[in-house]
């Protein structure tokens, strides 16, 4: 599929999730409805004036106009989640960290996962910072994440954001099995070897 294609149908999904028709951009736009159709359907290739004129109608970004083909829209089933065991060698899964990837999209800067972590011991080992940004959710039980120089204790509920250049760490400070959604950017654990379909959690 080539460029004016990819372009043309982003154009009308943007356009038809802004409940506008083509007459409608066309005024906005100051573009004929002709044209406008034929951009959609591929059949014109756009100028950089032209599709700045139709973002400015659509009120978005030029940027959203193009698409990444590698990727739009990923579903991860239930029991499709490719689940990771660590910690101690000989310690049982049920008492062993597990990471549970929920989003797998090879080159994808957005990493979710659910990462489970025993009573006392640490999502992982101390990073020293890096590039990007994180994020969690406590689903549930108690963590205590040290963010630089500063410790916050968050329980069931509780969610934290932080630049990821920050040295930071989290440990389980409760007295049962902790729960995270966590968020990263750029990916990282994707690199790490995963078991296939071990279902959720």
């Amino acid at each position: 599929m080539n460029d004016n294609v990819e372009i043309g149908k982003r154009l009308k999904q943007v356009r038809q999730a802004k409940n506008l028709v083509i007459d409608q951009v066309s005024e906005l736009a100051g573009l004929s409805r002709a044209y406008i159709s034929q951009v959609e359907n591929g059949k014109a290739s756009p100028s950089l004036e032209v599709l700045r004129k139709l973002a400015t109608a659509l009120d978005v970004p030029m940027a959203s106009l193009f698409v990444d083909n590698e990727f739009t829209v990923e579903v991860t089933r239930y029991g499709e989640r490719q689940v990771l065991q660590f910690g101690v060698d000989s310690a049982p899964p049920s008492e062993s960290r597990l990471i549970h990837m929920l989003s797998s999209v090879e080159g994808a800067e957005l990493e979710i996962l659910i990462i489970e972590i025993p009573a006392g011991d640490m999502a992982s080992p101390v990073d020293p910072g890096h590039e990007g940004e994180e994020a969690f959710l406590v689903m549930d039980g108690k963590v205590k994440t040290t963010i630089g120089t500063e410790s916050f204790e968050l329980k069931e509920g509780d969610s934290i954001h932080w630049n990821a250049t920050l040295p930071h760490s989290t440990v389980n400070s409760g007295k049962k099995k902790a729960k995270i959604l966590f968020v990263r950017s750029p990916a990282s654990y994707k690199r790490l070897r995963f078991l296939k379909g071990n279902g959720g959690t």
